[in-house]
């Protein structure tokens, strides 16, 4: 049996004869185009002349026969050689550079399916969903998928499909923080047991899953919600007392958030990175920064320009939010008819990870009452979690300026709920404002359905999210140490009808659904690692070639010139500096030929006056 490589190398000789004898045949045909006639000698020329040309054209005729037999021998010669070889196929030829084409436009995954493990240090449905949302692709492409994250997992709807779940501990909370040492073991049980291809770590405090993929030598794609990996001078972030866009502020203020403030963040967390490296060390595990090695791997971050800071970006980091649901939930029958009954609602949603407090629940409520009272909304639609339904909301309410008790247990334009379906409701025109702390998930959903934010950012990327929004004039923003009811309702009264306000939420909406498709380049790109990998091992490179290949990608010709080509430019300063000092050298030698001249003119004249 011949070999692939052999066959191939054969069809190629093949096309390549194909090739010259139709190149053969060309030629002929142009050397008979293009054979000059013979010129009769001119009669009135003299006999010299006369003789001279007709031997010249008895010459050029003899060399005209002369090459014609040889053409004619060579004619020959090809077409005894064109009988003995088979005949060209053309048609076959077509049909495979056609299969060729379709094969790479309608590429058969299923072919080349691989185990694909996602690793999460939170969990949640908000958390997992845009991980979940580019795997689902995956998987529709014949790809394994496997998770591992805290609590329980059980796909939202039968539009997902089912994914093998890995508990690493109970739900996530912030007062029981799960053990580095048991999430990586989770997490290398896992690739021993399921032969892990490619390691999907959310980035979110989890270390654990990138030193995994260190540790065992497989391709990393990480993710997260905005664009954190790059330092850029003048972004910051909210939680270190800075903004996120320090364009504006002054000097000292963008001195202290671009050099002392990281300086600070770094001191600040130097313990638990100190006992996260002595964990590393127990368990044989490179101690290196996280940042170090996500420097040669795909990062993706769910999120988009015209929503974050305008800033540059490597190669190797890529935007390709906002991540949405191909399908919502439906609005269930009470909801239904009772934004049917309401024409002017405010959705309030915290998300599931913080509450917030039983007295900014009061503050919230009576503000919201008063509104209505006001004419300025007519419905509440609040959802809250299971655990703080009966705790943190309020029963009765107090409306300021009187003594008068509101029972909003029964209030007919309240209307409270533990399972949202909330695109659904924020896509019904009755929906005018959404109070929400700033998650990343709602404000997406806000975004794509049009609808004025009220943020409340209660802790995390929360602070930070909503200063994009506020920046992007689409929200207007609550402190939760500083509420006050008549400043929520002003601000209730503004998102209605300021339309400053309401043209950027159409100009944010065009953006977020313009967007919105580029999960499926997410998955391709995760698919190029995959398969970059695979062609590596194929072709028996070292075990850091997958490394080496992504670095290719990340890193700029610059880079890779040593310094950034810094080497030419600081060239080009010392040859302006040589050029200058040579200037200075002739105008310093020049001046001081003047003055000699000078001097010693001087002094002649004085001494033939003196000498006189």
């Amino acid at each position: 049996m011949t070999s692939p490589h052999n066959d191939t190398k054969s069809h190629v000789s093949h096309i390549a004869q194909s090739y010259t004898d139709v190149k053969g045949e060309q030629k002929h045909e142009l050397n008979d185009q293009y054979v000059q006639p013979v010129k009769e000698p001119s009669t009135n020329l003299p006999f010299d002349q006369q003789m001279a040309i007709e031997k010249g054209s008895y010459k050029q005729k003899a060399d005209r026969e002369i090459k014609e037999d040889d053409e004619e021998v060579l004619r020959k010669k090809d077409q005894r050689q064109t009988k003995k070889m088979p005949a060209k196929n053309t048609t076959s030829i077509s049909q495979k550079n056609n299969q060729f084409n379709e094969s790479i436009n309608n590429f058969d995954h299923n072919e080349t399916s691989k185990n694909i493990l996602i690793g999460s240090f939170i969990g949640g449905w908000n958390q997992l969903r845009p991980l979940i949302e580019i795997c689902k692709i995956l998987m529709n492409r014949g790809h394994n998928v496997t998770l591992i994250s805290p609590g329980k997992y059980s796909s939202p709807s039968s539009d997902y499909p089912i994914i093998h779940h890995i508990s690493s501990g109970p739900s996530f909370d912030l007062s029981i923080i799960p053990e580095y040492r048991e999430i990586l073991s989770e997490e290398y049980m896992a690739n021993e047991t399921i032969k892990v291809d490619l390691f999907f770590c959310d980035l979110f405090l989890n270390e654990a899953c990138i030193d995994v993929a260190w540790l065992m030598n497989k391709p990393l794609v990480t993710m997260s919600s905005k664009l954190s990996m790059t330092y850029i001078p003048y972004k910051s972030d909210p939680m270190m007392g800075c903004h996120v866009n320090m364009e504006r502020e002054p000097f000292l203020e963008r001195f202290r958030c671009a050099i002392i403030a990281p300086i600070q963040m770094n001191y600040v967390l130097s313990p638990y990175t100190k006992r996260l490296n002595e964990l590393r060390k127990s368990l044989d595990v490179s101690n290196s920064e996280s940042f170090e090695k996500l420097q040669n791997s795909l990062f993706l971050a769910d999120t988009f320009f015209g929503f974050e800071t305008p800033h540059q970006t490597p190669p190797l980091y890529q935007e390709i939010g906002p991540i949405m649901s191909d399908n919502h939930l439906p609005l269930t029958k009470d909801l239904n008819n009772f934004i049917a009954l309401h024409r002017r609602i405010i959705y309030v949603n915290f998300g599931t990870q913080v509450c917030t407090t039983y007295m900014t629940n009061v503050i919230l409520l009576q503000a919201f009452i008063e509104a209505i009272n006001n004419n300025i909304i007519d419905g509440i639609i609040w959802k809250l979690t299971k655990s703080s339904s009966k705790v943190l909301f309020p029963s009765t309410i107090m409306l300021s300026g009187s003594k008068t008790i509101i029972n909003t247990s029964n209030h007919p334009s309240i209307h409270i709920i533990e399972e949202s379906p909330q695109f659904a409701i924020l896509n019904h025109s009755n929906i005018k404002i959404h109070l929400t702390h700033g998650g990343i998930g709602s404000i997406y959903e806000s975004l794509f359905t049009g609808t004025p934010m009220l943020l409340l950012p209660i802790a995390f990327d929360q602070f930070g999210n909503s200063e994009k929004l506020l920046e992007n004039g689409v929200g207007l923003l609550l402190s939760k140490v500083s509420l006050d009811v008549q400043d929520i309702i002003r601000k209730i009264q503004t998102l209605q009808k300021d339309k400053y306000i309401l043209i950027n939420v159409e100009r944010m909406k065009s953006l977020a659904i313009l967007n919105s498709k580029r999960k499926f380049r997410a998955a391709d790109l995760i698919e190029f690692v995959l398969y970059s990998n695979q062609l590596n091992s194929m072709t028996n490179f070292h075990e850091n070639s997958f490394k080496e290949d992504l670095k290719i990608w990340r890193i700029t010709p610059e880079m890779r010139l040593g310094l950034k080509y810094l080497d030419v430019y600081v060239s080009l300063l010392m040859g302006f500096l040589i050029i200058i000092m040579i200037i200075i050298w002739v105008i310093c030698e020049a001046c001081k030929f003047i003055f000699g001249n000078f001097i010693s003119f001087f002094t002649g004249h004085k001494m033939s006056q003196v000498r006189s």
